[in-house]
């Protein structure tokens, strides 16, 4: 049967399929979570920060090529149906190995990835089959992926300085394969609302991994007074930033021609680690096993990582006139946390959540008309 072309239609839907396989995603990012969440010896140092962000980058890849995938070709078919559910069982496997990743269990991870992205491939080789005005973007994409892929089968083979340098090669040019096929991704644009739509679902799991690491923090025989406060800001905090994201999503991008969405998917990489590492600062904010000043610079890399690419995102479609409020309001916010984190050491856990909410609440006021998108919705 002939792929068609799904983002040329008029309504294409996330599938229930797409969101089950975006619930495998949790344990995954929960897993990786756990290196930022608890850090080293006591303190959260540049060595688990870099450690967290290397191996998100996969994770999100992983997830990001099966999107752009069902946004163009995605049809619920058996075969489509068969290939995803494959890939999600390799997730699964993925979670197994990625917090000892670079601790031993490097090999098993590159296998996983490998053979995700190496499904990926066989997706995209279905469609150069069965659809001849379609075989110039997909032989360009599947080219590269597979490529992509073959470097990351063959490092688990590597000793591990030249497993680590083959996992950069790979990505690399995973990377490059879509802004190498640029021309023709134009002409097969993403779905306008399919794609945001996933990313949004996406979002969705980071903001639960967030209530996650709130409850976990919250044990019944340590529930005190201050720590229920800070619990109850960190949870506004959560709320204005899923206000603010999903209020840019429906008010500004859904429904515009997004063309190769180029800004949309490299741009939601920094907004992702953002939100994980905002879980984290959450959790740590609460059980206080990092000192104030650590979780403090948390919340304050995490926002800001997630502030500037949604600011990005939101500028590249809305008109001229409607952009200067939201610029100016985004680098408010990032100077007083950079403000708030030259002060650390005189605040305490409460102190820290309370600036943090008063800050986003602030944020979200300014940058909500007073008839939102998510009120008409």
């Amino acid at each position: 049967m002939k792929k068609i072309l799904q983002s040329t239609l008029e309504k294409h839907r996330v599938s229930w399929l797409e969101l089950f396989y975006d619930l495998v995603y949790v344990v995954v990012i929960a897993k990786l979570a756990h290196v930022v969440t608890y850090g080293h010896n006591g303190h959260l140092g540049l060595s688990e920060f870099l450690m967290f962000i290397a191996l998100f980058i996969p994770v999100w890849w992983a997830w990001t090529g099966h999107a752009l995938y069902a946004t163009r070709f995605y049809d619920d078919s058996v075969l489509d149906r068969l290939l995803t559910l494959g890939q999600m069982f390799l997730v699964t496997l993925m979670s197994l190995y990625i917090k000892d990743a670079f601790q031993g269990e490097g090999q098993k991870f590159a296998l996983s990835y490998a053979a995700i992205r190496g499904l990926l491939v066989v997706m995209y080789l279905r469609v150069y089959f069965s659809n001849q005005e379609m075989r110039p973007l997909t032989s360009c994409l599947a080219t590269g992926f597979a490529v992509g892929a073959s470097l990351w089968l063959a490092s688990a083979f590597l000793p591990t300085t030249w497993m680590y340098a083959f996992w950069v090669a790979g990505l690399l040019i995973d990377f490059a394969t879509p802004f190498r096929c640029r021309p023709l991704l134009k002409t097969a644009g993403v779905h306008k609302h399919h794609l945001p739509e996933r990313y949004g679902l996406l979002t969705i799991i980071l903001l639960g991994e967030s209530v996650a690491s709130l409850t976990g923090a919250l044990g019944p025989q340590d529930l005190t007074m201050s720590a229920l406060s800070i619990a109850f800001l960190g949870f506004v905090s959560l709320g204005a930033i899923w206000w603010h994201y999903f209020e840019v999503i429906e008010r500004v991008v859904i429904d515009r021609e997004l063309g190769a969405a180029h800004l949309i998917i490299y741009g939601h990489l920094p907004i992702l680690i953002g939100l994980a590492l905002f879980a984290s600062a959450l959790r740590q904010n609460i059980v206080g096993s990092l000192p104030v000043t650590d979780i403090t610079l948390l919340f304050s890399v995490s926002i800001s990582l997630y502030l500037l690419p949604v600011l990005l995102i939101a500028q590249q479609v809305q008109p001229k006139d409607e952009r200067w409020p939201l610029r100016r309001n985004t680098l408010l916010v990032i100077v007083l946390l950079v403000v708030i984190t030259a002060l650390r050491d005189l605040l305490n856990n409460t102190g820290v959540g309370l600036l943090i909410a008063g800050l986003m609440v602030m944020y979200v006021y300014l940058n909500t008309p007073k008839h939102s998108a998510l009120q008409n919705g």
